[in-house]
């Protein structure tokens, strides 16, 4: 949608200055490149209503927070899973057999569960990453 389409592109910078090595790739913006929606925009099934309610649900769907870089092949794996089903997914336990090649999207890896303690927390990461970048977050 029109208010997230500037995501992909920050989040494709943050994948660029990752790290601070000399050897980074080119990462080219293309249909392939998709941006996942870890509580899903359709929530009603795998417990996410459980987890979230609607008005947070209506609030973060398409945040920055929630939102993550997966290749299409692995978004259109992930759907509305559940988060335990989705980490399997990033970790390459899918079809691909590959791990995301999107180190934002392997810090996923990290958080046990997808609640809003965690939203907030990667939320925060994401605009202390995106400040150090583009000093935007004051």
């Amino acid at each position: 949608s029109a208010e997230i389409r500037w995501i992909k592109p920050l989040f494709v910078m943050l994948e660029y200055f990752y790290d601070d090595s000399d050897k980074r790739a080119f990462i080219e913006i293309d249909s392939k490149v998709h941006l996942e929606h870890i509580l899903p925009k359709e929530p009603n099934h795998h417990g996410w209503d459980k987890i979230f309610t609607q008005e947070e649900i209506k609030k973060y769907t398409n945040s920055l927070a929630n939102l993550t870089l997966l290749r299409v092949k692995k978004n259109i794996g992930a759907l509305n899973y559940d988060f335990n089903k989705k980490k399997d997914i990033y970790r390459g336990k899918d079809k691909t057999g590959v791990v995301t090649c999107y180190n934002i999207t392997k810090e996923l890896l990290d958080y046990e569960k997808w609640d809003m303690k965690g939203l907030k927390d990667r939320g925060d990461k994401l605009k202390k990453r995106i400040n150090d970048k583009l000093d935007i977050f004051k």
